[in-house]
């Protein structure tokens, strides 16, 4: 009985947890970026490895970007804050849309 109940009170929890984690605009994944390069933050370290993870997975995901040998998920996240700060009236935008933009433009395959 104990276990039925436990198992009902994660699924209805389950969809609500996902939801407050499904903004996939930049916004919803800049202030992580940020803490990501901190090294000195500790703050919401699952959002911040949710940063590492998109924007490594763009790097690897997009035939259109090129990265240099030894290059970082740091390096690589810099470039995509530098861009998207020249760019704050896009940050809701699909995060997937202006990391690729912003690492084709230094990093585009020739």
């Amino acid at each position: 009985m104990r276990l039925g109940a436990f198992v009902m009170v994660l699924a209805l929890a389950a969809p609500a947890a996902m939801a407050a984690d499904a903004d996939d605009s930049f916004n919803g994944i800049q202030q992580a970026c940020r803490d990501l390069l901190d090294p000195n933050s500790n703050k919401d370290l699952y959002k911040q490895g949710k940063c590492a993870g998109i924007v490594e997975g763009v790097v690897w995901g997009a035939p259109s970007i090129c990265p240099p040998n030894r290059w970082t998920v740091n390096q690589a996240t810099r470039i995509v804050l530098n861009y998207a700060d020249r760019a704050p009236h896009r940050w809701h935008e699909p995060h997937h849309k202006l990391i690729q933009e912003s690492l084709e433009g230094v990093w585009r395959c020739r």
